[in-house]
C-alpha cells in the first residue's frame, strides 16, 4: 500500500539507501491518494497556524524538517514550544528536534514538511506518543500500542496534558501572538479597563486572601461597603480571548472524544471490527514495522 506521510510534494519521490517499498511507498505522484486530498483541501481551506500529525513508534516531539538533518530555517519559535513542553511533563525518553535529525532516518514526501514549506504554517509538529523499543519487530501491535487500560490512560493522559499545555503557549510564538491581542487592541477604553480586572469571588467557608482588600495598617476588611475588591489578571493575553477560546477548544475536544469513543466500540466490541483493523494494518504497510500515523489539523 501507499505510505501517505511519504504522498506529499515536497522532496516527493527520493529514495534512501535503506528505501523499503513495504515501509514507505509514495505512491505513483505526489497526491495520488484521496485521503492525501481529502486533507489537502481541509488545509488549504481553513490555512491553519498549527499542524499536529500524530503517530506511534517512539515518544518524541519532531519540528520539520523530515527530509533533511536540521531544523528547518523560520522554525525556531515552534521548536522552543516543544521544548518548554518537554521540561514541563517529559523525560529524556522524549526525543525533541527536526524528523530528519531525531528519527535516525529521512522521511521525504511528509505532510509536516508540505504544511510548512507550502502552506507557511508556522507551528508544524509530528508527535509520537508511543513505542516498545523493546518489543520485537514482527510483534507490530505492541511496537506501536500499549497492551494494558492502564498503560492506554497513562499515555493519553499525558499527551492531552502536552496538547493542552501547546494550547496554553500558542499565543507566545510571533505568527500567533496578533490574532489574540487584536480583540484587545480593538476593545472600546471601558471594555479595555473592565478586561484588565476580575471581580474576586470570596469563599462562603474559608477565608481568601484575595477576598478582601489590605489597607495600609494591615486592616483587610473592605472599608468601601458594597464596593467589590478586585485581582488584576496578570495575562494580558486572555483578557479578551480566554471565553471563546476555551469554550471553543472544550466543544471540539468533546466531539472529538465522543467520535473516538464510538469507533473503539465498534471496532474494539465487533467481530467485523477486528478483521477490518488487522486487514487495515497489513494494507497499510504497519503490520511489517512502519510506522502508522493519524493527521490532524
Amino acid at each position: 500500500g501507499v505510505d501517505t506521510n511519504r504522498n506529499w510534494e515536497v522532496d516527493w519521490g527520493r529514495k534512501e539507501k535503506d528505501y523499503d517499498p513495504a515501509e514507505e511507498y509514495p505512491g505513483t505522484a505526489p497526491f495520488s491518494e484521496p485521503e492525501v486530498r481529502l486533507i489537502l483541501g481541509v488545509a488549504r481551506g481553513l490555512r491553519p497556524h498549527v499542524w499536529l500529525n500524530v503517530h506511534s513508534g517512539m515518544e518524541a516531539m519532531f519540528t520539520p524538517w523530515d527530509h533533511r538533518a536540521e531544523v528547518a530555517p523560520g522554525a525556531a519559535e515552534a521548536l522552543r514550544i516543544l521544548q518548554t513542553i518537554h521540561k514541563d511533563y517529559f523525560t529524556a525518553d522524549c526525543v525533541v528536534g527536526s524528523g530528519g535529525k531525531s528519527v535516525g532516518y529521512l522521511a521525504h514526501g511528509t505532510a509536516t514538511d508540505y504544511m510548512y514549506e507550502v502552506l507557511k504554517v508556522p507551528l508544524p509538529f509530528t508527535w509520537e506518543i508511543y513505542g516498545d523499543m523493546k518489543a520485537d519487530f514482527h510483534d507490530c501491535f505492541r511496537m506501536f500500542n500499549p497492551l494494558t487500560r492502564q498503560h492506554v490512560q497513562e499515555v493519553v493522559n499525558l499527551w492531552l496534558k502536552a496538547t493542552f499545555r501547546l494550547i496554553e503557549l500558542l499565543p507566545t510564538h510571533p505568527a500567533v501572538a496578533p490574532i489574540f491581542a487584536a480583540p484587545a487592541a480593538s476593545a472600546t477604553p471601558a471594555q479595555q479597563q473592565a478586561s484588565k480586572t476580575t471581580t474576586a469571588q470570596p469563599s462562603s467557608s474559608t477565608p481568601s486572601s484575595t477576598s478582601q482588600p489590605t489597607s495600609a495598617a494591615g486592616d483587610t476588611t473592605n472599608k468601601g461597603g458594597d464596593q467589590e475588591p478586585t485581582v488584576l489578571v496578570t495575562n494580558p493575553v486572555y483578557r479578551v480571548t480566554s471565553g471563546p477560546l476555551w469554550t471553543n477548544l472544550g466543544l471540539g475536544a468533546a466531539g472529538v472524544a465522543v467520535v473516538g469513543l464510538l469507533v473503539y466500540r465498534l471496532v474494539g466490541s465487533s467481530n467485523w471490527g477486528a478483521r477490518w483493523f488487522r486487514l487495515s494494518r497489513v494494507k497499510s504497510g504497519t503490520a511489517s514495522g512502519s510506522r502508522g500515523g493519524l493527521q490532524l489539523v
